[in-house]
């Protein structure tokens, strides 16, 4: 359980995305599960937004930025 009482699987169903015939819930893919992609973490969405602030405030620390030309070359991009 979670501290707002539900676990990740039953904030799930109160959602309307829940049931949609859509590509979000995978439904473009014959024979794949249906399964619910969003992410919602121990925290929610707000521990989510708090926790790409804190990479953005790390300048990405870890991931590499790239561009890739017609050719097909890949150019480094510094994080800003």
């Amino acid at each position: 359980m979670t501290a707002q009482g539900n676990s990740p699987g039953q904030r799930e169903e109160q959602l309307r995305c829940h049931g949609a015939n859509s590509w979000y819930m995978g439904a473009n893919i014959d024979g794949k599960a249906r399964r619910f992609l969003l992410y919602l973490g121990p925290e929610g969405v707000g521990g989510y937004r708090r926790k790409c602030a804190e990479v953005a405030e790390k300048g990405y620390e870890g991931f590499v930025f790239a561009s890739q030309d017609q050719g097909g070359t890949i150019h480094p991009i510094a994080a800003e």
